[in-house]
């Protein structure tokens, strides 16, 4: 069932740091990392890329996008992708990440990005937005999908 998102706030992350051990926890329980401390830095400092972005209810953080740049999966160029979507377990199916999504496209945009990739298990979720799927890893079931965002 959806949430009212008046119950709930879309913030950078540096405007609640104080969060920012919770959401590398989500982060790495979910998809692991390589350097708990690097990624943490990414998420605060990242100046290549618009800031990490979450939701928060109450003060307490409840989802979180975050971007990364990475080679195109066309061209190889360094291009805008999502780093992170991930909506807190007790959060989820009341179209929370939608409105994070949807949101963190718009900020892409405004950065004079003309798209946005994401490498994803759950490719449904992005071409119920608007996102195109280019690509299937079989082996691994992941998928590279994109969005035209200018």
């Amino acid at each position: 069932m959806p949430i009212d998102a008046e119950s709930y706030r879309i913030i950078p992350i540096d405007q609640h740091i104080e969060c920012v051990d919770t959401i590398v926890s989500w982060i790495a329980g979910e998809w692991g990392t390589s350097s708990l401390d690097e990624f943490k830095q990414s998420l605060i400092e990242n100046r290549q890329c618009p800031p990490t972005l979450i939701a928060v209810s109450e003060d307490e953080p409840i989802a979180v996008l975050a971007y990364k740049l990475y080679p195109s999966p066309m061209q190889g160029s360094l291009e805008l992708w999502v780093n992170a979507l991930y909506v807190a377990t007790s959060w989820r199916g009341r179209g929370i990440g939608s409105h994070l999504l949807r949101e963190g496209v718009k900020i892409a945009a405004s950065w004079d990005r003309t798209q946005l990739y994401a490498y994803t298990e759950v490719p449904q979720f992005y071409e119920r937005l608007g996102w195109r799927r280019l690509s299937d890893d079989d082996v691994n079931e992941m998928h590279v999908v994109e969005i035209r965002i200018r």
